[in-house]
């Protein structure tokens, strides 16, 4: 299952999410697609105005990336992938799960906005 910060990795929620996801029996990982932000962006404008040259897709690709190392560990079961979001990161949830056939599920919270027209090959769950 695939985490995605709002704002900042660093954020307490992010690991915790993780956490309470193992304990569950789920292995949960938090892609840093804010990795092109430097530590030292301590406003929202600052952290905004670093991040303007990462793009929408430059993001999906890191959380793609995230997605080929989970298939590579010995420890994940093959099928399909989870995404969890928050904020800007459950726009990013919707988007990743619209295009990728590996994921079954998408939970955004509180996400930010996002068209119908985005969502084109969102596909409807056959089970909850």
């Amino acid at each position: 299952m695939f985490v995605i910060a709002g704002n900042k990795i660093t954020e307490e929620y992010i690991p915790n999410t993780c956490a309470a996801l193992a304990l569950a029996g789920f292995v949960g990982l938090a892609p840093n697609i804010f990795h092109s932000v430097p530590e030292s962006a301590a406003t929202l404008e600052e952290t905004r105005k670093a991040f303007a040259a990462h793009t929408e897709t430059d993001t999906l690709l890191d959380v793609q990336a995230g997605a080929d190392y989970l298939r590579e560990q010995p420890f994940v079961k093959a099928g399909g992938l989870g995404v969890v979001g928050f904020c800007y990161g459950g726009r990013m949830a919707m988007l990743y799960g619209a295009r990728s056939r590996e994921i079954t599920s998408v939970v955004p919270f509180h996400s930010a906005p996002i068209t119908a027209m985005e969502l084109t090959n969102l596909k409807a769950p056959d089970q909850f």
